[in-house]
């Protein structure tokens, strides 16, 4: 089993009251090297300089190591990381040595002697071809890159931070500095790399896939080089609905909170632009866990409604979609049919009671959903499949198609979506209204939300408006 050295929790950052990292989940694993990739403005530099210990997360939890970092405006560096950037930080009018010497000059005393003959065992280690004597300026980029490495490593840092730089770099640099990685991976460094999706190291392990400061995909350096990396990072069009929306019924949500009263009917899709996760937040609590309000009231199909568990939200008819909903709904000690069939408040003992014929149905239909072949056995679990995690997240539409649901809450799931995703996700949404249930959308990009049959809009203060054609009502 691999040790986990980083992992981020709910990661949120806003500037001028706009997510660059919104609710950001991320791992790393012990001796790995893991690529983020993004376009511009998807977060990337943000989250280096947060992992680096120069900027302060507005929430969120970071995990060295299994040790939770603080951030400190003293220090302004996480101890164990380290940052290179595209300005590599080395002195030009220092030598090799005293390059590598920088993480320890606090000492009083420098036997200079030793220094220089450190170095000479370190260069002469990795094979790097020039002297503790010489000045990094006479050195090209990929040498004072391996030099800066060197530093890291020479630093006893668990984790380096590399930011964008794959494009200054010639094709047989790149191996240089590719072979350079491998021998430090081997001597227990962890790299996590930022690129352009574009400009891929095939080095990596793993890829993970950047949009709007929200992982979206995770992908193997085999699947990176197949995918269409451009398509599912560019925002594109939402499809049309594919049929005329029904007319509006019962009232399914009543709610008078403060500072959000709305009223939401059957057949309806609600949409709320924010700019500021919290209002949502205190919402969706509200919703989904036991976080009551402390004023107004709430009434679901016209009775009161609190819900103290996600599963107890389920059995009232409330379903929440965001972007941990694929990795909490599916279980993968179970088979495909049951993974369709179990309800949430029911996650033991389930499998046995699914008549053969009903399993052998479900198991044929979500096969021929996901594209796989049969498999050997129908309790064969789905660990064992090898599904992709664009076949997980199809077998979690299934499923949340087949649940019996009066009220759908999305947070904002338009950005995790590629576009086939969203036609398909869209479709289930559009059935679900035609049989009298009602949509609830949060998103940050209200060009997602203009298939909505009514729209609002947190203002400054956080309270809820109606909001069209650009103003407020």
């Amino acid at each position: 089993m691999r040790h986990e050295l980083l992992r981020l929790e709910d990661l949120c950052l806003s500037r001028q009251d706009l997510p660059v990292l919104d609710h950001l989940y991320l791992n790393l694993f012990q001796n790995e090297i893991l690529c983020v990739a993004g376009l511009y403005g998807s977060g990337r530099r943000t989250l280096a300089r947060v992992l680096s210990g120069e900027l302060a997360a507005d929430c969120g939890r970071i995990f060295l190591s299994e040790k939770r970092m603080y951030y400190s405006p003293r220090k302004r560096r996480f101890p164990g990381v380290f940052h290179i950037t595209e300005r590599l930080s080395l002195l030009p009018q220092l030598s090799v040595a005293e390059n590598l010497n920088i993480p320890y000059t606090h000492r009083r005393w420098i036997r200079w002697k030793q220094v220089y003959a450190n170095a000479a065992q370190v260069l002469q280690e990795f094979s790097l071809p020039f002297a503790p004597t010489t000045l990094p300026s006479s050195l090209s980029f990929a040498e004072q890159l391996k030099l800066e490495l060197l530093r890291a490593y020479t630093s006893r840092a668990a984790l380096v931070a590399i930011d964008p730089i794959w494009g200054q770099l010639s094709q047989d640099e790149l191996e240089q500095v590719q072979q350079f990685l491998k021998q430090l991976q081997a001597k227990r460094l962890s790299f996590l790399l930022f690129s352009n999706p574009e400009l891929i190291p095939s080095f990596s392990d793993r890829v993970i896939l950047l949009r709007h400061g929200q992982a979206i995909r995770t992908l193997t350096p085999c699947e990176a080089a197949s995918a269409p990396i451009a398509d599912w990072l560019r925002d594109a069009p939402l499809p049309c609905p594919p049929r005329q929306l029904p007319t509006t019924g019962r009232c399914i949500l009543d709610a008078h909170l403060p500072n959000f009263s709305l009223r939401l009917h059957a057949g309806e899709i609600a949409g709320i632009w924010y700019r500021r996760p919290a209002p949502v937040e205190a919402v969706i609590q509200t919703l989904i866990r036991d976080r009551p309000a402390a004023r107004g009231q709430l009434l679901l199909d016209g009775q009161a409604y609190r819900a103290r568990s996600s599963e107890q939200a389920h059995r009232r008819g409330v379903l929440l979609i965001d972007e941990q909903t694929s990795g909490h709904t599916l279980f993968e000690n179970l088979s495909l049919a049951d993974n369709l069939s179990i309800a949430p408040r029911n996650s033991a003992c389930i499998g046995p009671l699914i008549d053969p014929r009903v399993r052998r149905f479900l198991t044929r239909e979500a096969c021929l959903e996901l594209g796989i072949p049969l498999p050997p056995s129908l309790h064969t679990p789905i660990s064992q499949l090898g599904l992709s995690g664009e076949q997980m997240q199809l077998l979690c539409l299934a499923r949340w198609a087949r649940l019996p649901v009066s009220l759908l809450v999305c947070r904002n799931p338009f950005a995790l979506m590629d576009p086939v995703f969203r036609e398909r996700f869209l479709y289930m949404l559009y059935q679900k209204v035609s049989e009298g249930a009602a949509t609830l959308i949060f998103s940050n990009n209200i060009n997602n939300l203009h298939f909505c049959s009514t729209l609002y809009f947190f203002d400054e203060q956080d309270r809820l408006y109606p909001y069209k054609n650009g103003y407020f009502i």
